[in-house]
């Protein structure tokens, strides 16, 4: 039911937008549910792929200096328009004495902040949702409070479990549920805690405590970057890149985005022929499908690296990918990948940075 929900809705308006009779209003207003049932789509297959990851101990923290403000405009983003559809009211309040510019796992801090929020969201039908932070003895504390039907005691142990948040009703409920049981498994791998307070009637307060540390000002917000490319993604002179996918809309749409950056592209339908263009024609940089027919991506990886090409090789998967599998790819993005920080990952590799 989780996955088909949005499936249907992609679906239903990619017909409404493909109808002779559809207006100008009608095609925006598909494309405008196509991506947000996309990306509710997207989150419920990360949600499952995590918890595998996860499971198997393929997790692994990675801090790193970003900008606080700008994750919180992100899930601020995300979340509000999905407290607007039940007409709840959705608020970030931010301490003053919250460091803007922080260094600490920024995918796991928002993995969690959106996991906690959208929960709080789902349950609760009619009030108000918040989102609040401080920073106290280099601890930031992220407390979310919503005002649905709450949690009894004697189920509050077992709200982290998968698929499970308290009573009979919850098979009504949308959403996969792993997002809770993957969000107290985030905080443990942050070295942090998460706290509960909730009764029947009374909504739900959950805090969150993990470590941080203070970083310096950065000289630009990664949320100031537009999502199509610009300057900061163009190549500054002529770079070559190999895409080698066998999904013909995807490989559309990373020739789309590469041509507008100023890239030559070359193209490659399976691994094999990918890696005898490459070692032809030597591009910059090589973007390689793991999940492509015949000789796999990784196996492709390794045999490029066997002779010897030198160049980067970004592996692009929608599976998991082991740490062995790794060893052969200079980056990995996870399909559906964000352009913006694909092509600003391409371009840092090919020294146009």
């Amino acid at each position: 039911h989780e996955f088909r929900t949005p499936l249907a809705s992609i679906i239903n308006y990619a017909d409404l937008a493909r109808e002779a009779s559809a207006t100008e209003a009608d095609i925006r207003k598909s494309v405008e549910a196509i991506a947000r049932s996309g990306h509710h789509l997207n989150s419920l297959v990360e949600a499952v792929l995590d918890e595998a990851r996860l499971d198997a101990g393929q997790v692994q923290l990675r801090e790193r200096h970003f900008d606080l403000f700008a994750l919180l405009d992100d899930v601020a983003a995300i979340m509000a328009p999905l407290a607007a559809e039940k007409a709840l009211s959705f608020a970030t309040l931010v301490d003053t004495e919250v460091p803007q510019h922080i260094v600490a796992d920024d995918v796991c801090l928002r993995q969690i902040l959106i996991n906690l929020l959208g929960n709080a969201v789902k349950y609760t039908d009619e009030g108000s949702v918040r989102l609040f932070l401080i920073h106290n003895d280099g601890r930031l504390i992220a407390t979310i409070s919503d005002t649905g039907p709450g949690i009894s005691r004697d189920d509050q142990e077992r709200v982290f479990g998968a698929f499970e948040r308290g009573g009979d009703d919850s098979a009504d409920r949308s959403g996969a549920g792993l997002g809770l049981t993957i969000t107290l498994q985030l905080v443990e791998l942050m070295g942090g805690e998460v706290s509960l307070d909730s009764g029947p009637g009374q909504g739900c307060t959950v805090s969150v405590h993990v470590p941080v540390s203070v970083g310096e000002a950065m000289l630009a917000r990664s949320s100031d970057l537009p999502a199509a490319p610009d300057e900061d993604t163009q190549a500054s002179e002529s770079r070559t890149v190999l895409i080698c996918d066998d999904d013909e809309d995807m490989r559309a749409l990373l020739e789309h985005y590469l041509h507008r950056a100023g890239y030559a592209i070359i193209i490659s339908v399976n691994a094999a022929d990918a890696v005898e263009k490459t070692i032809s024609l030597q591009p910059d940089i090589v973007l390689m499908d793991i999940n492509v027919p015949g000789m796999s991506g990784s196996e492709a990886a390794a045999e490029l690296r066997r002779r010897e090409y030198s160049g980067p090789v970004i592996a692009l998967t929608a599976s998991l990918i082991s740490d062995a599998e790794r060893e052969n790819f200079t980056r990995c993005f996870r399909k559906p990948a964000q352009m913006q920080e694909l092509l600003l990952t391409i371009k840092s590799l090919t020294h146009d940075a």
